[in-house]
């Protein structure tokens, strides 16, 4: 194993799916490209990755981790994706210093157990948000194609550049093809970042959220599903992982087979 890619999941605005894209993305990075992967809730104030797996009362939370002396943890797991979660209880904000959040990432790399930390971020430039970028090596940003979150993305984008984060690139979310939407053309002169995918508006999505499920994981032929396999394979250079299909003599054979009782 190579050294870990760092990589943080940031939105100028909450609601754009940020959550729901570091999700699937880490799913699609562990079950398509078999890497060795591990999502943190790093929203620590308005935590929701853990409710959207159905996960309610993680043994370990971030909270927990960031106080103790040697930030000792224990993943939980969702489908060969380790996740380290956020309380949703907002007492156990007491006494969390998130910005230890940095010397935790910098001794999971030291560890060499995964290919990808991903860090699902809270949005825009709080204090939380700062934390994160502090502690990634890499980025990538997730915004609607409408002007006011085009715009955030730009405050964030000029934040990373000054802390010399490498930036991946811009994923376009909940696309409807619209005439009120920016188009990817608009959004790459606007923002100046190259968009990497662009994800559309898709029930299905609302259908995996209900269901507390990744949605390439029970729909993976959809348009969204596939648009997010792309995205790892840009993220990792490589094609993903193919499941190997009955072949036609073997679709024959069942098809007229006969069973004797």
């Amino acid at each position: 194993m190579g050294s870990t890619r760092v990589i943080s999941i940031v939105s100028g605005k909450g609601g754009v799916g940020k959550t729901t894209l570091s999700i699937n993305l880490a799913y699609v990075l562990a079950n398509n490209f078999e890497k060795n992967v591990l999502l943190i809730d790093a929203n620590i104030t308005t935590s929701h990755l853990g409710l959207s797996l159905g996960i309610t009362s993680p043994r370990y939370t971030l909270n927990k981790i960031l106080k103790t002396k040697n930030l000792f943890f224990e993943p939980e797991n969702y489908k060969n994706v380790s996740l380290i979660l956020s309380a949703i209880s907002p007492h156990q904000l007491k006494g969390v210093n998130i910005k230890r959040i940095k010397e935790l990432i910098r001794k999971i790399e030291r560890s060499k157990l995964y290919d990808f930390v991903l860090l699902d971020s809270a949005p825009g430039l709080g204090r939380e948000a700062i934390s994160v970028l502090e502690a990634s090596k890499e980025i990538i940003f997730i915004t609607n194609p409408l002007t006011p979150a085009a715009i955030d993305i730009i405050r964030v984008s000029e934040m990373a550049g000054n802390l010399g984060i490498h930036s991946i690139g811009l994923v376009l979310n909940m696309v409807r093809n619209k005439p009120f939407e920016l188009s990817a053309f608009e959004i790459e002169r606007f923002t100046n970042i190259p968009v990497i995918a662009s994800i559309p508006f898709d029930r299905k999505i609302l259908t995996s959220l209900a269901l507390k499920k990744p949605v390439v994981e029970i729909f993976p032929n959809a348009k969204v599903s596939k648009e997010i396999v792309n995205l790892g394979g840009v993220i990792t250079g490589e094609s993903p992982r193919v499941e190997k299909g009955e072949s036609m003599i073997e679709k024959i054979k069942k098809l007229f087979s006969i069973r004797i009782f």
